[in-house]
């Protein structure tokens, strides 16, 4: 158990916008992923129930946003 959070101790999201990009970077259980977006064609989908993560979605693609918040935070 305790490697388990050792691993997802230093997990995190963040969400930074440019003048011409939206970068979303997630750092989990060591793995780093990162999806860029132009801010003009992204839109913000809130899920159908609290539980359900909000959603960055752009030209077909969705990212999940937010996991790391607690659910009433997350709108």
């Amino acid at each position: 158990m305790f490697a388990i959070y050792a691993r997802h101790a230093v997990d995190y999201e963040r969400i930074r916008l440019f003048h011409n990009r939206l970068l979303i970077e997630r750092m989990d259980a060591e793995t780093l992923t990162q999806m860029e977006f132009n801010p003009r064609w992204v839109r913000v989908e809130l899920g159908a129930t609290p539980r359900d993560p909000v959603k960055l979605v752009s030209r077909g693609e969705s990212v999940p946003v937010g996991i790391h918040l607690a659910q009433y935070r997350r709108k």
